[in-house]
């Protein structure tokens, strides 16, 4: 019995910790649109509602990149691609504000047919 209840708390805790673990990430889904290039080098867009943002995302649906991150320009050119073909993106964010201080930080994205 000891074992049992062993292996449901843990199961239980392990739940718990995967929920929480994908709240803190935001994510969005839909068409580019508000496309903004910063100066230093920051680029700014929009793809649909952002959910589950972190509390330091303020800027309503605003996304951030840097351009100074070779995978910064990669997502940048997607993000272009994308708006330019009037094709939808799913973006999952990092869950942290580090290129922008009211904006999350795109993890990845890719797009949808």
């Amino acid at each position: 019995m000891k074992i049992f209840n062993f292996f449901i708390n843990w199961l239980v805790g392990f739940l718990i910790l995967c929920v929480s673990w994908s709240a803190l990430a935001g994510t969005s889904e839909g068409l580019v649109t508000d496309i903004l290039v910063g100066g230093d080098p920051p680029f700014f867009f929009s793809a649909g509602p952002h959910l589950s943002k972190p509390a330091c995302s303020t800027q309503g649906d605003h996304w951030a990149i840097s351009l100074a991150w070779p995978a910064g320009k990669s997502i940048q050119a997607t993000i272009l691609t994308a708006y330019a073909s009037n094709k939808k993106i799913h973006v999952i964010g990092k869950g942290v504000c580090d290129v922008w201080s009211d904006r999350e930080t795109v993890n990845y994205i890719y797009t949808v047919q």
